[in-house]
């Protein structure tokens, strides 16, 4: 009973009459106009009445990168005291609010739809939709219908909300992949009626009422701190492996919740499960009862032990520190010297179950020389472990890559690698490249390749003969060549691995390191 008075009390909040001014909205530049009213006077209460048509709130074919000092670009603000955005015809795919551009594509940062300043928010029979990586099909006139802007699946968002109380969804759509953010922010929401599809990271706390969600990955939500509740709700799980609920522990209820799948599937709460937090109550999978998994919760370990830069007696000095090249430049983060920048012990998802050494902040970096009493590092082979599960490799196409480099002088950062990197190209794969550093400037010397190796496990070898040098790929029985062409002598002595991804679920895990 607590849950249906919850949500009863939260609607009678939210739809109470919003009558102070109403806008009739037929064209996107009504719409805009409106928009820019009632951020002049924030302090009242608004009705948009939106006829039927495709709205782009900001211009799909402007080929102007998206910007903002504050990290995330917003195709447009929202600020007054409670919002009614409501749709004239009852079918939401007709009355289409849309954007089409995401992270690395159109836009530096996670672009945005919607930033709602607003105390309370209401809205039915609305579609919001960010196209930049799902087709918008709009059969009511194809001719406005409009194809995606990439392939690659990356971060793009519909609605955040700052400051405000309660938002109610009726009949509505929310389309997006990664990072949906359905009126995400909100302290009280409530989904009725409503379909959204999505990968991870991607869903707003509150409560979903006989809503239709179509899971494209393994992990829709972040984690829910205040919880998410699901009644009487039908979830398609297009996930691989396991479908999750959250990445980080947080609560979940399901009642009544009808699960489908056609194919074989797994069911978890969370990789790092407590089950104490979750309930489930007549849940199916494909019309049969089902369990959701309540594997205790692992813990990572505590790092064992910091390491900064120490010499072992195998006459080879190694060096665990952190450091930002110059090609990150444009991205806002700073290697903290003051903390470890790598650990022994575990990491998650794809490299669970291995134990290595893990990257802790972002700039990780290894470099191992050799004493008078060794030869040059001109081979190296290495066996990681990457989290990410579906090829990609690391968190976003935002400068983030693994170098793995040999006849490295780490004074003037001179020497020939393999780069690994996510680019706005690909989200399933990542693309590789034989480079040279040169006084820490670094170049492509071959052909960028697409790699769909970079998965666990992965054994990666480098080596430089003469006046050429080679990197392999391997994983499952394939492999992938790369080579160019070298000069031996212009390098140094040194081996290198610099990761400039994100940590956690975007780290590689480094099981072993050999020196050829």
């Amino acid at each position: 009973m607590k849950l249906i008075i919850f949500a009863c009390s939260l609607m009678w909040l939210t739809v109470s009459s919003i009558t102070a001014q109403t806008f009739n909205i037929s064209t996107t530049e009504q719409l805009l106009s409106a928009i820019a009213e009632i951020n002049a006077a924030p302090n009242a209460s608004y009705t948009l009445r939106i006829a039927p048509g495709v709205y782009w709130l900001d211009n799909p074919d402007d080929p102007t990168v998206r910007r903002s000092e504050g990290g995330t670009p917003f195709a447009a603000t929202i600020s007054c005291n409670s919002i009614n955005i409501v749709g004239t015809d009852p079918d939401p795919a007709n009355t289409v609010l849309a954007v089409n551009r995401g992270q690395t594509h159109g836009a530096i940062g996670n672009f945005t739809m919607f930033q709602f300043r607003c105390r309370k928010i209401h809205t039915e029979n609305i579609t919001y939709g960010n196209y930049c990586n799902v087709d918008l099909d709009y059969p009511l006139r194809p001719e406005l219908s409009r194809k995606k802007r990439a392939e690659a699946v990356v971060q793009a968002q519909l609605a955040v909300c700052a400051g405000t109380d309660s938002v109610v969804a009726r009949n509505c759509r929310f389309i997006s992949r990664l990072n949906l953010c359905n009126f995400v922010g909100a302290r009280n929401a409530v989904f009725e009626r409503c379909h959204m599809e999505c990968t991870d990271d991607a869903l707003a706390e509150g409560t979903y009422n006989q809503c239709h969600l179509t899971f494209y990955s393994s992990k829709p939500f972040y984690s829910t701190s205040r919880g998410a509740w699901f009644n009487d709700c039908d979830i398609d799980i297009k996930t691989q492996g396991t479908q999750y609920f959250t990445k980080a522990p947080g609560p979940i209820h399901l009642k009544d919740v009808r699960l489908h799948c056609d194919h074989k599937v797994s069911l978890a709460w969370c990789k790092e499960n407590h089950p104490e937090l979750c309930s489930a109550e007549n849940v199916t999978l494909n019309g049969k009862p089902v369990k959701i998994d309540d594997t205790p919760y692992v813990p990572l370990p505590q790092v064992h032990e910091r390491i900064d830069g120490r010499k072992m007696e195998d006459g080879y000095v190694y060096v665990f520190d952190a450091f930002k090249p110059k090609d990150t430049a444009a991205y806002s983060w700073q290697p903290d010297t003051n903390r470890e920048t790598w650990y022994w012990g575990t990491a998650p998802d794809g490299a669970e179950g291995l134990k290595g050494f893990v990257q802790s902040q972002r700039g990780a970096r290894i470099h191992i020389t050799p004493d008078a009493t060794r030869q040059p590092i001109h081979a190296v082979e290495l066996e990681v472990a990457p989290c990410k599960t579906a090829g990609q490799g690391f968190g976003s196409a935002t400068g983030q890559y693994m170098d793995v480099c040999i006849a490295m002088d780490m004074q003037t950062l001179s020497g020939y690698g393999l780069r690994i990197e996510r680019t706005p190209d690909y989200d399933h794969a990542v693309e590789v490249s034989i480079v040279e550093y040169r006084d820490g400037t670094v170049n492509a010397i071959s052909e960028r390749q697409k790699c769909e190796l970079f998965r666990t496990p992965c054994t990666i070898t480098v080596s430089l003969k003469k006046s050429k040098i080679s990197a392999t790929m391997k994983h499952g029985g394939k492999k992938q060549t790369l080579s160019a062409q070298a000069d031996a002598s212009a390098g140094g002595t040194s081996f290198m691995l610099q990761h400039t991804g994100t940590v956690g679920g975007g780290a590689t895990l480094i099981e072993s390191i050999e020196i050829k």
